[in-house]
């Protein structure tokens, strides 16, 4: 399948080449991404001073880090499972994959890899109302899309938020925090918008990959499907290798988990100084458990 920045022949047959992508390995990351805890459980741990916040602003900031939570969890679950059945179909089915012949079994893999990607890229909202909701950000959030946030033009609204958020918990603002927060909204704007090319025999760009493949099943092409006559490109379009997807898939997942949760960092840093803790046993949570102890250490 060729793609916008119009990858050659001989870069798209090196596409192809996936004796070195491993299922083990792939299912190894997608089992590394786990569920985030809830605020809102069984119980409510909810102790000490609120910052001179009102309890019912405290628990509306509760309740709304909760709802998003939950919104990321729905999505991790579905991604999960939809990646990890592809992986074992892909086992079955991969060497007799033949590009310019979809069978009903490779239709089937890609159902999957189709449903993961659909949701992967719901979760990217997700991660933008995350960031909207903790910088409190002024953008309409029925119209919310995650280019409107990861986007260089609001990066000074952004620091400016992210400086006056860190100040009405530490008594100065620390450059440092800044300095990290700030590399991390670069990052992420860069990221999505980095070109789709093969170099030094890697894949790059793979959200721009996978932006394209969604598009194209909102328009005219089926991407996972061989034509010869492709309206889009105005020439033949094949599909990649369902291994191949999956690989890139993952990878552009495990990039969009640790940037939720370096936001939920911040948003658990701000609910611990309201006093208000998870309901699990903290040294369980793997994502979080170095900060959520130095957070404890601070307090004894």
């Amino acid at each position: 399948m060729k793609n916008d920045d119009d990858i050659s022949e001989e870069e798209y047959l090196k596409s192809l080449k996936i004796d070195d992508i491993n299922t083990s390995s792939l299912r190894k990351s997608v089992k590394s991404v786990s569920a985030f805890p809830l605020y809102l459980n069984d119980f409510l741990k909810f102790i000490g001073e609120t910052n001179g916040l009102k309890v019912f602003e405290v628990m509306r900031r509760m309740n709304d880090a909760n709802t998003w939570i939950k919104k990321c969890n729905y999505l991790l679950e579905g991604i999960n499972r939809s990646f990890l059945i592809a992986a074992d179909l892909i086992d079955k089915n991969e060497n007799l994959f033949v590009p310019f012949r979809i069978t009903n079994e490779d239709r089937f893999v890609f159902y999957f890899i189709e449903n993961a990607i659909y949701r992967l890229f719901s979760l990217w909202d997700t991660l933008a109302h995350l960031y909207h909701f903790y910088y409190e950000l002024d953008f309409k959030t029925e119209k919310l899309h995650y280019v409107n946030i990861f986007n260089s033009a609001i990066k000074k609204t952004l620091m400016n938020k992210a400086k006056k958020k860190i100040k009405e918990f530490l008594n100065e603002p620390n450059d440092s925090f800044l300095e990290i927060i700030e590399e991390k909204f670069v990052e992420i704007c860069r990221y999505i918008n980095e070109k789709n090319e093969f170099v030094d025999g890697q894949w790059k760009g793979n959200h721009r990959y996978l932006k394209k493949i969604r598009n194209q099943f909102t328009h005219r092409d089926n991407p996972h499907d061989f034509a010869l006559l492709n309206y889009t490109q105005k020439n033949f379009s094949m599909p990649d290798a369902p291994l191949l997807e999956l690989k890139r898939s993952i990878d552009d997942y495990l990039v969009l988990y640790e940037n939720i949760c370096n936001i939920l960092k911040l948003v658990t840093f701000e609910m611990a100084q309201y006093g208000i803790w998870f309901d699990v046993d903290i040294k369980r949570y793997n994502p979080m458990r170095k900060y959520l102890d130095d957070l404890k250490q601070q307090e004894s």
